[in-house]
């Protein structure tokens, strides 16, 4: 599919049509709305990129060749590739003929693959979504993430980052066994000192480690105001009434369990 503007389908695309021996079933043109609006460019291209896919092509096996077009043009298709995470992204470059094509035999090409950019701005988002916290969103964004690489530096960021979205959601849960598993089992060199991490997970720790070994101590009860807050500020007011609740009932009974001898609710008539 060609990408054209009014000169250059008068212009190069016949003489691009010759030189690649292209049948007219081969290939199909469409119009660009104003070849110098970079945002009005990008609109068309993610157009063109979406009608191919609806023709059953994957978008993994799309290439966009930004080689040809206004500066706005190229600009375009590839923030349109990187937005439709195309396979390839390719540039030729060398001395330039008729029409502005590149000579046969000076050509080099020039490519690169949108799914890493695709990635890294994923990533971003998710932890965006870690640091909300919303920590349900930020371990389906982080699965999709890794089943769209198999490189093993992108893979062990994931690992890393999943494995606290993990933990973190298992204290959001109150499934505190399950939270400081996940923390302890990652490794020193596991990205810590580089994110800033160590000293938040070495008093993280500590806090579970207080709350799993009593079971009647004031960390659960300031874990269930926390609580309580996270969830006001999200708008989720039943929510956080069901822990205040629960913070209260709580408190009743480490007061029982503290002034009678260690007697427990469950132990009552």
């Amino acid at each position: 599919m060609f990408l054209t503007t009014e000169q250059s389908k008068s212009q190069t695309i016949p003489t691009l049509l010759e030189e690649l021996e292209l049948k007219p079933k081969k290939y199909a043109c469409r119009r660009v709305s104003d070849e110098n609006d970079v945002e009005g460019c990008t609109l068309d291209c993610i157009a063109a990129i979406q009608a191919l896919k609806n023709r059953g092509f994957d978008a993994q096996d799309l290439v966009a060749d930004f080689t040809l077009g206004t500066k706005a043009m190229s600009a375009a298709l590839v923030a349109a590739g990187v937005e439709e995470t195309l396979g390839r992204l390719s540039y030729i470059h060398g001395k330039r003929g008729k029409g502005g094509i590149v000579i046969s035999g000076t050509e080099h090409a020039s490519s690169l693959e949108p799914t890493r950019l695709t990635i890294r701005r994923m990533t971003e988002q998710a932890i965006a979504q870690f640091n909300a916290p919303r920590f349900d969103t930020c371990v389906d964004m982080l699965d999709q993430i890794e089943g769209m690489t198999g490189l093993e530096s992108v893979s062990q960021t994931m690992d890393t980052l999943q494995t606290l979205a993990e933990g973190y959601r298992s204290w959001d849960q109150f499934d505190y066994p399950s939270a400081m598993a996940h923390l302890n089992s990652l490794r020193r060199d596991e990205r810590g000192p580089e994110w800033g991490l160590e000293d938040k997970l070495k008093k993280h720790k500590t806090f579970l480690h207080r709350v799993i070994h009593s079971e009647y101590g004031v960390e659960r009860a300031v874990d269930l105001w926390n609580s309580a807050e996270k969830r006001k500020a999200e708008g989720r007011f039943d929510d956080a009434i069901a822990r205040l609740y629960r913070l209260m009932e709580y408190i009743a009974q480490v007061q029982l369990f503290n002034n009678h001898r260690g007697l427990e609710t469950r132990d009552l008539n």
